[in-house]
This record gives C-alpha cells, sequence and structure tokens, in this order.
C-alpha cells in the first residue's frame, strides 16, 4: 500500500521526468533535420564524404562481391521532417489532453486509493 504523500512525490517525479523528456526529444528534431547523418565509415582513408573500397585476397580465386544502396540527402532531411511533424501532432494532442485531465483532476489525485473513473470533474 503505497502512501498519500509518496504517491503524491510519484506524481511530481513523473511530471518532471515528461518535462525533461520532452525537451530531450525537441532538442534532437534540428539535429537531425540540419546535419548529415552518421554513416560510421571510416578505414583506408574514408570519410562521410569519400568512400574508398578496397578488395582482400582470396587464395581460392572466388571474390565475395559488395553493394550499397546510396540516396540522395533530401530523403533524409524528407524522413526526418515527416517525423518531426508527426511528433508535433502527438505532442499536441498528448498537451491537450494533459490539460484537459488536469482540469478534471484525473491525474493529479488526492490520494493513491482515489479511483480515476469516480471523481466528477470540478467546476
Amino acid at each position: 500500500q503505497i502512501k498519500p504523500w509518496q504517491f503524491k512525490i510519484l506524481q511530481i517525479f513523473l511530471l518532471i521526468l515528461s518535462i525533461f523528456t520532452l525537451a530531450f526529444i525537441v532538442s534532437l528534431i534540428p539535429s537531425g533535420l540540419l546535419t548529415a547523418p552518421n554513416m560510421l565509415i571510416s578505414g583506408n582513408g574514408s570519410s562521410k564524404y569519400v568512400l574508398h573500397w578496397f578488395q582482400d585476397i582470396n587464395p581460392s580465386g572466388i571474390t565475395p562481391e559488395a553493394g550499397y544502396l546510396m540516396l540522395p540527402k533530401w530523403t533524409h532531411s524528407t524522413l526526418m521532417l515527416v517525423w518531426a511533424l508527426w511528433l508535433a501532432h502527438k505532442v499536441v494532442h498528448l498537451v491537450c489532453f494533459a490539460v484537459q485531465s488536469l482540469q478534471n483532476q484525473k491525474i493529479w489525485q488526492l490520494n493513491a486509493n482515489d479511483d480515476i473513473k469516480d471523481s466528477p470533474p470540478k467546476q
């Protein structure tokens, strides 16, 4: 059985954690939209701008074939923009729900044992 003061502290902690999470996600959007993706290419004088291929020597004479799929930078930016718009849409709906719930006292309960469904909206 959780005590009412412990329940209120838990609610405050979850509110603070939600604010930090939202700030973290918002800080990631500009870096995803405005920077080039890190493809982790290294070795043989390669970088994220230049790729130098090399081929191992195989005594049997059969060498594996390598391939790659290359897309333009705008595809990455478009995908990040779509994700950012979807995220903004979901956050707006979540904030509206949270504000309505706080106004109706559905989220901030006085006691841990209060039933959310049975609490009438305060007018």
